[in-house]
């Protein structure tokens, strides 16, 4: 009986539309995978929780906008392993967005916004739970959305890493590469950060990576190695990764006491530069590349006064292929002195559009099954493809001047669906050296 009366008290409508209606999308997505948002709905549901106590309707309403927000960032920073103060302080740059290039962005946010706007008119005003009974169902029925969605997103929980744990071992492709200016003895030296460029694991995908970066296409000139380095985090975590060399993020730069890989290029004698194919704002790129060495930095702008054609996306940039022309440029002008150059693609950012100017109108990578089946997957490995291509027509040129390449992903690519995240590694990033031909040391394998 006493069983039976307290289920009797189980506050459904509450539970609608104060815990189910906030975390809509990441419910809506569960059957195709996203991140683990346990934690997350025991914050917002406590503060939901507390909200609908008060008596006001005003504070009901304006309370449960702020538990759909909250809910939205806190799902954003997992799915892309940003940081949840990270994510919130970007909230800035959304004016440089391009969200309507994705038919994806555009339904998630007509659902989230419906639903929002459905919850306030209709879920400030159902009753909120009385009494010690009501409380204790509305919290079972909590319970058993976090139980939910833990047991939906426990096959790809491992692939989310926003931050490397405390005892993580460092290392990354520049330490195994040993890229140092004592070893390259005044050759130029060009580091390419390619975004979303994974470590394929699906043999069909393992295939695709080794076709788009031939090895064989670079051999007459340089010697060419290749390995994988683990990664944390996101795009910023792994330039803090390869250029400075630690675990961590941009805003821990300040306590840095060792010299960043810039910054030791340029103490010995070296022209720095960062290119980056998207706007200098985002992430403060303007302000902390020359904090870290960088005495000359191209953006967005840049790269489009000098020839590089606008490329759209969600991070609407210049077109990637256009930038290795660029940098072959940069280092023939000034040969008299060595050259360390940065370089970060944008292109590769998910999600990608079908569109005509990024050349993703109607993929043809891999066989017609693959293409049809995996439509994002091979757009993702069209824009590296583009980018592979385009580096190897100019490093290839008989002018290009003598230099040490190390290409390295950031990140595996944050794609929502489960059955391609699993196509990758989860917890490494490809790197691939071409050390111009001379006797050099060997890279170091893990």
């Amino acid at each position: 009986m006493f069983r039976f009366e307290l289920f009797s008290q189980f506050p459904l409508r509450w539970v609608l539309w104060w815990i189910v209606m906030p975390n809509i999308g990441a419910f809506l997505l569960l059957p195709l995978g996203g991140p683990d948002m346990a934690w997350s709905m025991v914050i917002c549901g406590a503060l939901a929780l507390l909200i609908s106590l008060s008596g006001q309707p005003l504070v009901r309403a304006f309370g449960l906008v702020a538990v759909f927000l909250l809910s939205t960032l806190f799902y954003v920073s997992c799915a892309f392993n940003i940081d949840v103060e990270r994510a919130f302080s970007s909230l800035q740059y959304v004016l440089e967005l391009s969200p309507l290039q994705s038919p994806e962005y555009v339904v998630a946010g007509l659902v989230v916004a419906v639903a929002m706007a459905v919850s306030v008119r209709y879920g400030s005003r159902v009753d909120r739970p009385r009494g010690w009974r009501q409380v204790l169902m509305a919290v079972t029925g909590l319970a058993l959305a976090i139980n939910l969605d833990t047991v939906a997103t426990g096959g790809t929980r491992g692939t989310y890493k926003m931050a490397a744990p405390a005892d993580a071992p460092f290392t990354s492709a520049v330490r195994q590469t040993r890229l140092a200016p004592e070893i390259e003895r005044g050759r130029n030296v060009l580091v390419v950060m390619v975004e979303s460029m994974g470590l394929p694991t699906a043999p069909e995908d393992r295939a695709l990576f080794d076709r788009i970066w031939d090895k064989q296409a670079w051999s007459a000139r340089y010697e060419v190695t290749q390995g994988s380095t683990p990664y944390f985090g996101s795009t910023t975590t792994g330039e803090m990764r390869e250029l400075c060399g630690f675990w961590g993020n941009y805003p821990q730069l300040p306590s840095r006491a060792a010299p960043c890989l810039p910054e030791h290029y340029r103490a010995a004698g070296y022209d720095t530069l960062a290119i980056h194919s998207f706007e200098g704002e985002i992430f403060s790129r303007r302000q902390w590349y020359p904090e870290i060495g960088f005495a000359r930095r191209l953006f967005r702008d840049d790269l489009t006064d000098r020839g590089a054609r606008p490329c759209p996306g969600i991070f609407a940039g210049a077109c990637d292929r256009d930038v290795p022309r660029i940098i072959g440029d940069l280092l023939r002008e000034r040969r008299g002195r060595p050259q360390f150059v940065y370089w970060l693609t944008v292109n590769a950012h998910l999600p990608i559009p079908r569109n005509a100017e990024l050349h993703t109108q109607d993929c043809r990578i891999g066989t017609r099954a693959f293409a049809e089946g995996f439509p994002m997957l091979c757009r993702g490995y069209e824009l590296h493809k583009q980018v592979a291509d385009a580096l190897t027509a100019e490093i290839m040129r008989s002018d290009f001047p003598d230099t040490d390449i190390l290409i390295v992903g950031d990140h595996m690519p944050p794609y929502f669906q489960r059955s391609l995240r699993v196509r990758f590694d989860s917890a490494h990033v490809p790197w691939i050296l071409l050390r111009h031909r001379s006797e050099a040391p060997q890279p170091q394998r893990l």
